[in-house]
């Protein structure tokens, strides 16, 4: 009986609903590559912007906050890319090994080496199993 407790709140923790790129419109899908380009040209704040539209329409839009993520760290907004890369392992710990490896260097970037160490240890577990 405790052992399907378990589960259950394993699960809960785990198993979160969200959405991938080919769940959302065409016309989010756009948008979304369209902030992706932005942001590999340094386009920050524009791609900020249609982030958050589609972040607001679609809360659980799992690649829009790996993006996030990344563009915080290049923003070196840390706590916040902090905060997006733990939002995509919270979703689905198996999404995207690079939510690890990125995690692990943001981190290590706020003086948080226990995490740091812990987030790169699981990313290279992970990264070897593929």
């Amino acid at each position: 009986m405790d052992y399907f407790i378990f589960l259950g709140l394993n699960v809960g923790v785990f198993g979160q609903s969200y959405l991938t790129l080919n769940k959302i419109g065409k016309k989010e899908q756009a948008a979304f590559q369209e902030a992706k380009s932005l942001a590999a040209n340094g386009q920050y704040e524009k791609a900020l912007k249609t982030i958050y539209q589609l972040q607001s329409k679609f809360p659980t839009f799992i690649e829009s906050w790996l993006l996030l993520g990344k563009i915080k760290y290049d923003l070196n907004a840390l706590p916040e890319a902090q905060a997006a890369f733990l939002k995509v392992i919270d979703f689905d710990p198996d999404f995207n090994t690079e939510a690890y490896y990125m995690l692990g260097v943001t981190e290590w970037k706020l003086d948080q080496f226990d995490q740091a160490a812990q987030h790169l240890e699981v990313f290279l577990q992970k990264k070897t199993k593929k």
